[in-house]
Order: structure tokens, then sequence, then C-alpha cells
């Protein structure tokens, strides 16, 4: 998606400034924000769509700890069009040898069953998972350890009647398996490929494809569905990290989602920028597309944050301005974004979002919803909060246009496709892209005074360091009529 430049003279831009200036209007769209927020750290990690109107979400509450952390578990329900929570239950272990240690997948069997699946620890820390039914009014209905070591990454219902699993038996053996709704195992098979994960799986009608994660070769398997062999070993896309599997709207393909790293060392050095990315998959592991969504910025993408509906595909991520250390990845003492594409089955754009970034905001789930919108679900991390290490959830539904309604007035809240940062600026503004290049960025004083006029390739980096402290207005053009504007404050 490229945009050319179009010059327009300062009074032009100057009055086409007022005319779409942001202005806060009255809606009735059903969209809103919400957030949740206790003492200890708090994320959601899934949530599905139960009917027309709900939507039931588990939250995980505890203390943060990186390779074992405890998390008491609740599920939530809660009404789509208003945002409130209407209904809710403690996830409480009958093992009394075992801990929580979160919620990670929900699944919806038969329109009337909701499957909750976590991890568990004892007391040696020896890992196992936790798989428990509830009706739809959060009812607990049944409960099961489910038994053997494993890491599991990716976990996918199979005709409302077996879960199918991949991830990490032991390091740098891969597994393959098969479990009933109740937990009970029905086969395994392990593999050892050198590499150090399996991170998503995907059945077809005759094979497994198991994707391989931080391996030197970048390779994902054909697995035969009669024993579990190997079939076919195959190679996708240089720099693409798989993360988690879709079907697509014919079963002859599906999708998988992840990131893709631009491979150009930069110069100077420093790190390599990580796009969001997907691939379209046949049946027999041709890769029909490689799609793709360069920005000039770091992008990280949670297992979960890739949904669509019958037209359109919603993919989401992290925008980040640095790659943390893995200590400080999910706690950073930075800005963060939350980056939203809509887009067709095609793979074109419909449209990009920022989202919020006075603190450090990180995706996790996204659902495409019936009204065309979607569901985005975070964590806000505010390091300035006396609490350390300390998560708040955070819920935003915006509609079909990828905006939101807060406030007693009802405001509709027109976001930007353009990232401006930092707003209040005292020395450089800067301006991220995203899928865009080739703009013209104008600058005025609240006078109508224009300051600066300049066209900008992929990204821009103004300094503003001699403006006076006070309120400041700026408009960006492209071709086809692309027009953005808001306001900025000097320090």
């Amino acid at each position: 998606m490229k945009i050319s430049k179009i010059s327009f003279r300062a009074v032009r831009v100057l009055l086409l400034f007022f005319a779409t200036t942001l202005i806060c209007t009255p809606t009735s769209s059903q969209t809103w924000e919400k957030y949740y927020m206790s003492e200890q750290d708090d994320y959601v990690n899934d949530a599905l769509i139960i009917n027309e109107t709900e939507v039931v979400f588990a939250i995980n509450k505890g203390v943060f700890d990186l390779p074992s952390g405890i998390y008491e578990s609740k599920l939530v329900k809660l009404d789509l069009t208003t945002g409130e929570f209407t209904d809710s239950t403690d996830v409480t272990l009958q093992y009394n040898n075992f801990l929580l240690s979160g919620i990670i997948d929900l699944f919806l069997l038969n329109d009337s069953i909701i499957i909750a699946i976590g991890g568990c620890y004892n007391s040696n820390y020896d890992y196992t998972f936790y798989i428990a039914h509830y009706s739809l009014d959060l009812e607990l209905l049944y409960e099961a350890l489910v038994e053997n070591f494993r890491s599991r990454y990716e976990i996918h219902l199979f005709s409302d009647s077996i879960f199918y699993l991949t991830g990490m038996h032991q390091q740098f053996i891969q597994f393959v398996e098969e479990i009933d709704i109740y937990g009970n195992l029905i086969r395994q098979q392990t593999y050892n490929f050198n590499a150090h994960l399996a991170s998503n799986i995907f059945r077809t009608s005759e094979h497994y494809h198991m994707y391989l994660h931080f391996d030197t070769y970048h390779r994902y398997v054909l697995i035969n569905l009669d024993d579990l062999t190997t079939d076919t070993v195959l190679q996708y896309p240089q720099g693409f990290s798989p993360r988690n599997s879709i079907p697509g709207n014919e079963t002859d393909y599906y999708y998988v989602a992840g990131r893709k790293s631009v491979l150009e060392i930069p110069n100077p050095p420093g790190p390599l920028n990580r796009n969001l990315a997907y691939l379209k998959v046949d049946q027999y592991g041709n890769i029909m597309e490689v799609n793709e969504y360069l920005t000039d910025s770091l992008n990280f993408y949670s297992i979960h944050s890739f949904s669509k509906n019958d037209e359109f595909i919603f993919l989401g991520g992290t925008q980040m301005l640095t790659w943390p250390s893995p200590y400080e990845f999910f706690m950073f003492p930075g800005p963060r974004w939350l980056l939203l594409y809509k887009l067709t089955h095609e793979g074109d754009v419909v449209w990009q979002k920022f989202y919020k970034g006075e603190v450090d905001y990180m995706m996790w789930k996204v659902l495409a919803t019936p009204d065309g919108g979607a569901l985005i679900f975070s964590t806000r991390y505010d390091w300035n909060d006396p609490i350390p290490n300390q998560r708040d959830v955070h819920i935003l539904k915006v509609d079909s246009d990828g905006n939101y309604v807060v406030g007693i007035d009802e405001i509709k809240i027109e976001t930007r496709q353009i990232l401006v940062y930092p707003n209040p600026a005292s020395d450089v503004l800067n301006f991220a892209f995203g899928l865009y290049n080739n703009l013209e960025i104008s600058i005025f004083d609240n006078q109508g005074k224009l300051l600066h006029l300049n066209t900008y390739q992929q990204s821009a980096n103004i300094d503003i360091s001699h403006f006076k402290p006070g309120m400041y207005f700026y408009t960006i053009h492209g071709h086809n009529g692309f027009a953005e504007s808001g306001k900025l404050i000097k320090q």
C-alpha cells in the first residue's frame, strides 16, 4: 500500500485542516473501553464469543514471575454491546497439590459448553495442564488434570470430540498429540528436528502441518494422520516467525500468522524491524500467499491476535520503539501502542489504526465481532505505579471503521492511521507511517500560520525545539485524498 506525493498550497492545507480536524461527534455505535484492575498482575490470554451479544474471557491474576508465575483465574462474561461485566466465576482447582498458572485457551463446544485449558504446577514445579468444562451460565461441569509433562504452544478443537496440539515435549523435542475433550490421551508422537520447539499446528484432510519455531532452517513438517509419521519437510519464508493458525473460509486452505523480520542489516546497525505478517497455505502445504505489512519500527505478535469473519481479517500486534531485554519484555518502562489492521481476505488493507500509547500496552487477543468491528484485549503497564511488576487488563471494542466511543456524552474517538509521538513534545516530534509512505506533513500555530511543510518517505522526525510552548496543529496528506490531522502540545 503506497502513498504518492500531492502538493498543496499552504492556504488550501489550512482550510482542509479545519474541515477535517478531529471533532467530537455523538454516535450510536456500540463501542466502548474498559479496564480490569487489581493489586496484582492481571492479564487475559484468550476470549470467545458465545452468542451475538455475549463474550466470555479468562482473567488471570497473580504475582508475575517469568519462569513459573502462579495465577488465580476467573471466567468473566461481558455484554458485547455495552461492555458491562454480567457474570463471573472463580476457577478453583480441586487438586490440593497443584497451583494454577493461568487459563490460556478457551473453546466453545456445540454452542453450549465452554472448555477452559490452563497450566498447573505442583510444589516441585512439575508442569502439567488443566481442563475444565463450564455451562454458558459459568457453572462448572467437569475438570481434570492432564498427565505427562509437555509445554504446549498451540491447541485446536477438532469435530467437537478431540483436541490436537503441539509444542515442546523436552528441550529440542517436538510433539503432536491428540486428546479427547475430557483430557484423555488418544495418541502422541515425538520428533527430534533439532529445533527449539513447534509453535503451531493445523489439521488438513490428510496431514498435520507442524511449524518449527526458532529453527535455523525455518521448516514446517507434514505429518501423516494415519500413523503420525513424517511425510514431507518444507520451508516457510526466511525471517518469518509462525505463531498461530486459523482456518480459511474454504477447507482447502488455512492461515498462519506471526511476524517477519526485515533481513537487511540497518545502517547504522540496530535492531531489525519486525513486521506483522501471515501466510496462506493450501491443504498440501503449498504457500499460496505471503502477506507482510512493512513498518519502520518493531512489532510484537501474540498468539491470539489474529481473527476473521466471512468478510474481513483482523491482524493485531504491539508497536514498539525498542526491543527490550527478555527480563523487561512484558513490563517495559516506555510507551507501546496497540496496532490493528483490518484486511480483506485477499490481504489488502482496509485500514491501520494505532491505539493508546501513553504507557506500555501489549495486545494479547483480537476477536472479530458480529457487527463488523473488533474486540481487543491487552495489558496496560504503567512503570510509575508504586506496585512493581503489575499489569492491568485493557479491553477495547472498536467499530467497523476502527473508532470507538467513550464518556458520558458519547464522544467518538477518531483514532489515527499515522502514529504521532510524543505528545506533548519538547524537542522532536516523530511520525510513524506504518504502511504508508511519501506523505506531506504541515504544522501550523494556533493562528493558522504555516511553520513547517515537507514530504517524507517512511517516517519523519521533526525538530520543534525552537517552537514556543503552546498548542499547534498538523495535517498529513497523500494521494487518493488521504488526509489526517490533529493537535500537538509543545512543552
